[in-house]
């Protein structure tokens, strides 16, 4: 009997001991595009604000940069003639758009310009928003918005 206790305390420290020891470079690359959603957000409500503000001016809002780390890249933003906001990043981290969407809570604006028309990640439906004359990486995130 007393050895079934031994074995079992010593299954439960050797279970705990492996529930501790995550992959450290999972939850780093995890950690980095979750930190780029929400540089992106922070971003693209600053871009939201400005063409607010100023709904006669520029094409591109000249926005501050947020706060990124090192080799994260930034973002750029356009907007379409008919007041569609385009804001995406320069540089994606890999699964940017699953964040994007865990941050949007699955919305349909978030997805990327593929065959020259705009694919919401959600549905890959082909959208009426064609691709402007941007340099937009290719298969990039795209988080579309509109002027309040």
């Amino acid at each position: 009997m007393f050895n079934a206790m031994i074995v079992a305390a010593l299954l439960a420290l050797t279970t705990w001991y492996c529930a501790l020891q995550g992959d450290s470079g999972a939850l780093a690359t995890r950690s980095a595009q979750r930190g780029q959603a929400s540089a992106m957000a922070a971003y693209r409500q600053t871009v939201v604000a400005y063409f607010t503000a100023h709904p006669e001016r520029y094409q591109a809002a000249p926005a501050p940069q947020p706060a990124m780390p090192a080799g994260q890249g930034g973002f750029a933003n356009y907007r379409l003639a008919d007041g569609t906001i385009l804001v995406y990043a320069l540089a994606p981290q890999p699964g940017l758009t699953g964040e994007l969407l865990a941050l949007s809570q699955r919305s349909h604006m978030v997805g990327r310009f593929s065959d020259g028309v705009f694919r919401s990640a959600l549905s890959g439906a082909p959208s009426a928003i064609a691709t402007p004359p941007l340099a937009i990486p290719n298969g990039g995130p795209v988080w579309l918005a509109a002027a309040n």
